[in-house]
């Protein structure tokens, strides 16, 4: 902006000294290509900044682009409580998904209004096939860091950290269990 302000300035008094009688052709030839070098910076400046504001543009696309993909591939799952039910209160058409929930029946328990998840060797390989039977559920993993953290195990933070990451998307999507916030926030204290 600057540059251009120089540059109308620039050129205004070229125009003056040209329509004087005593211009100096060497000093108007001067003057002009004074105004040319300018004109180029300026449009090379301008050319640079729209060339950082298409990449930034681009860079928000490909973050809008991955929570597209997100919501899509996360949405289910976020609609699913600790034990694998939902209720289908807000008419979604999502329902209970009961091989999921049959399968966890029995792995946890109420404390303190706290889900807790039970540590018994039928407990944990039940989490271990609900992992493997559906890896984005992220209550699974977290009941599997619980237990090996309770027992002292050195790679629990691996089951913990990758519930977090689900339930960092997961806590994203509108409409999501309250579960879910529950969790990370549980998961957090664990971390910290």
């Amino acid at each position: 902006m600057f540059l251009e302000f120089l540059v109308v300035i620039f050129a205004t008094s070229v125009s003056l000294v040209g329509l004087t009688k005593f211009a100096n052709k060497k000093m108007v030839k001067i003057l002009f290509a004074i105004i040319i070098i300018l004109s180029a910076t300026i449009a090379v400046i301008n050319i640079a900044s729209t060339h950082t504001e298409i990449e930034r543009l681009k860079d928000d696309l490909t973050k809008k682009d991955k929570e597209i993909d997100d919501v899509k591939e996360y949405f289910y799952i976020s609609k699913l409580g600790f034990n694998g039910f939902t209720q289908d209160l807000d008419n979604t058409g999502f329902g209970t998904n009961d091989s999921l929930y049959k399968l966890l029946e029995g792995t946890y328990f109420k404390q303190n209004d706290l889900i807790k998840y039970r540590c018994t060797k039928e407990s944990m390989n039940k989490y271990k096939i609900a992992i493997v039977d559906y890896p984005k559920f992220p209550f699974t993993w977290f009941a599997i860091g619980e237990c090996k953290y309770l027992n002292e195990e050195e790679d629990w933070k691996e089951y913990v950290q990758r519930a977090k990451e689900i339930l960092e998307i997961t806590t994203g999507i509108g409409g999501h269990k309250k579960e879910h916030d529950e969790a990370l926030k549980q998961i957090n204290e664990y971390l910290n």
